[in-house]
C-alpha cells in the first residue's frame, strides 16, 4: 500500500515546469547553460554511484543552472498579443516623432 501511496506524489512534482530568467543572459543563452549543467549532473551521478538517478541529475542540474551560470528560476516571459506588439510599435515611432 505505501508505493501506492507515493506514486501520486511522484506524478505531480514531475509534472511542474520551472522557468528561468537571467539578469544579463538572452533566453537563447540557457540551452547552453542547461546541456553544461547536464553533462555535469551526469558524470557526477555516475562517480557517486547514482548514474541514471532523475531526481539527483535534476537537482545538480538546478543547482548549477542557479549558482555556476546565474540564471534564476521565476514565472515564464510573458507572451505579447500582435495588438501589443503594434501598439508598442507606433509608441516608439511616436516618441521618435515619425
Amino acid at each position: 500500500m505505501r508505493p501506492l501511496a507515493i506514486l501520486p506524489m511522484l506524478l505531480l512534482t514531475a509534472c511542474g515546469m520551472t522557468y528561468y530568467n537571467h539578469p544579463t543572459k538572452p533566453v537563447s543563452a540557457f540551452n547552453a547553460d542547461k546541456y553544461d549543467c547536464q553533462k555535469d549532473a551526469q558524470q557526477a551521478a555516475y562517480h557517486m554511484g547514482l548514474a541514471g538517478n532523475p531526481f539527483y541529475i535534476n537537482s545538480q542540474i538546478k543547482d548549477c543552472l542557479e549558482n555556476k551560470h546565474g540564471w534564476v528560476p521565476g514565472a515564464p516571459p510573458p507572451e505579447k498579443s500582435p495588438a501589443l506588439e503594434e501598439a508598442e510599435a507606433l509608441q516608439r515611432r511616436y516618441q521618435k516623432g515619425e
